[in-house]
C-alpha cells in the first residue's frame, strides 16, 4: 500500500541494490527506500528510511544515483527545505549508519550523481535559483561524511542543469550539463 519509484540499480554480490522513495499514503509518509533482490527477482532485503518528522518533504523525487564504497552505501538526497542537501552512509543492506546536511546557503539543490575519487566523495547536481535561474553544484566530502568545499557554477540568466559526472583517468571530474537561455527556456519548444 504504497508508492515506490526507483531511481537508480547497482549489481553487487550476484544481488541488484535498488534505490528510490516510497510515499505510504495510509500513514502521510515519505522516505527513501533500498533494497535487494537476486538475479531472479525474487526480495532479499529491503530498507526505508522513513520521514517520521513529518515534513512530507524530505526525500520527495530525490533521483539521485548513489554508490557503494567501503561495503556500504552512499546516497545523496534533496531536502526541500532551502538551505540543506543530506548524505545517508548506510551498510550493505540498508540500514542507516550515520547521516550528514550540508548548507547550501539557502539554495534549493538537486543531487544526481555521486562519484568517488580517494577517499573522497563528489556529489553532483544542479541549483534552483530564485527567479528560475539554474546551475551546477559540485559538493565535496570526506568518507566519514565531512564536508570539504561546495561550489556552484552557472551564469546569469542561463539555464544549467546537470546530467552526468565522470571521473577521468587522471583523477579529475568532467561535469556533463545541458545549457539553454531563459528565452529558450519559456518558450514552446521547451
Amino acid at each position: 500500500d504504497a508508492n515506490v519509484s526507483t531511481f537508480d540499480i547497482i549489481f553487487h554480490n550476484d544481488q541488484l541494490i535498488l534505490r528510490g522513495s516510497i510515499e505510504i499514503d495510509s500513514l502521510g509518509l515519505i522516505g527513501l527506500l533500498i533494497a535487494g533482490i537476486d538475479t531472479n527477482g525474487i526480495l532479499l532485503w529491503k530498507s526505508i528510511l522513513l520521514d517520521t518528522a513529518f515534513s512530507f518533504d524530505w526525500y520527495r523525487f530525490t533521483s539521485s544515483r548513489f554508490l557503494i564504497a567501503d561495503d556500504r552505501l552512499v546516497i545523496p538526497v534533496r531536502n526541500d527545505q532551502p538551505g540543506e542537501i543530506a548524505v545517508y552512509f548506510t551498510d550493505l543492506v540498508g540500514h542507516e549508519l550515520f547521516h550528514r546536511n550540508y548548507s547550501s546557503e539557502g539554495l534549493f539543490l538537486y543531487p544526481f550523481d555521486i562519484n568517488q575519487i580517494g577517499d573522497e566523495y563528489f556529489v553532483t547536481g544542479h541549483i534552483s535559483f530564485s527567479g528560475g535561474d539554474r546551475g551546477i553544484f559540485v559538493l565535496k566530502i570526506k568518507s566519514n561524511g565531512e564536508m570539504v568545499w561546495i561550489k556552484y557554477y552557472g551564469q546569469v540568466n542561463l539555464y544549467e542543469s546537470s546530467i552526468d559526472a565522470d571521473v577521468n583517468p587522471d583523477n579529475t571530474l568532467t561535469l556533463y550539463a545541458e545549457r539553454h537561455n531563459r528565452d529558450f527556456a519559456l518558450s514552446e519548444a521547451m
